[in-house]
């Protein structure tokens, strides 16, 4: 299964240097102090607040496509989604709380246009659904949530002229969505191997594959750093990123190169040594003995 994995790396943001990550944070807290002091939209402290992190966003799922392929989209999705979640509990809140006529009610982002927002993100789940379906058309859930998303678009034209009705259907609809997205891409972590591995080792059963993904850990050096390979810890390296060198300790103390390292090569040779010209990410294979 690709969850340890894939949970790990997103939990950790390792494709995210410390310095990209400090002026995200420092970006989403200037940006809401000025909001504040302009006496902003509710829409803008969000936007403010998300902006920064976009590109560590980007980042997340170039990694994810690297590694999982069309669970990027899956992932995107999720992100998406759960917005327009957030976006629909907001409008409800406003309806049935706060007492507002729904035409008076534009959730946070409905500032902007509620019909131009809504058909925005309703267009964007049916895109990225159909995607899905030509990827993974053996995961049933991923039919189901297609279904609620196109439901939810068509429900935006049959009850155009009942405002009330389109807005709690919407709310529904979008609960609906992102549970039954979240239960899909659970599945299908489970039916998902590495492409890293599935190239290194193209004559690999896809079960076997998928067992493998899921004892794959992820190991990164920083320019210089070194990793010595021995068969108590791992049983092969695969570069998935970045240059390095193979070295055998020489005599007199002295290394000896034996090639230069690039994405996708294996390394298995027990006690050779990996070190990184520059930042090189390495997936780990740990020794089922070990």
């Amino acid at each position: 299964m690709g969850a340890p994995l894939l949970g790990k790396h997103l939990a950790g943001l390792p494709s995210a240097s410390t310095a990209t990550i400090t002026l995200a944070a420092a970006g989403s807290f200037l940006g809401q102090v000025g909001a504040v002091a302009q006496g902003a939209p509710v829409w803008v402290y969000i936007v403010v607040a998300i902006a920064p992190w976009i590109p560590t966003l980007v980042l997340e799922l170039i990694w994810t496509y690297r590694h999982y392929r069309w669970l990027a989209v899956f992932c995107l999705l999720i992100v998406t989604q759960s917005a327009y979640l957030l976006e629909q509990v907001a409008r409800m809140v406003q309806v049935h709380v706060l007492g507002r006529a729904v035409l008076d009610a534009p959730g946070i982002f409905g500032a902007l246009g509620v019909q131009q927002v809504q058909f925005l993100w309703t267009s964007w789940a049916l895109v990225g659904m159909v995607l899905l379906i030509s990827r993974f058309s053996r995961n049933p859930w991923v039919w189901l949530t297609l279904g609620v998303a196109a439901w939810d678009a068509a429900a935006r034209l049959l009850l155009g002229d009942r405002p009330l009705a389109q807005a709690n259907v919407q709310f529904l609809d979008s609960a609906l969505e992102i549970a039954a997205l979240n239960v899909a891409f659970a599945l299908q972590l489970g039916r998902t191997y590495n492409a890293w591995l599935a190239r290194a080792f193209p004559q690999l059963s896809e079960q076997v594959l998928i067992e493998a993904t899921g004892r794959l850990q992820e190991v990164r050096l920083r320019q210089g750093e070194s990793e010595r390979v021995t068969h108590g810890a791992a049983s092969l390296y695969i570069v998935t990123r970045g240059r390095g060198l193979l070295l055998r300790d020489g005599p007199g103390g002295h290394d000896i190169l034996l090639r230069v390292l690039g994405p996708g090569e294996i390394v298995s040779n027990e006690g050779t040594l990996v070190m990184a010209e520059t930042t090189l990410e390495l997936l780990a294979l740990p020794n089922p003995a070990a």
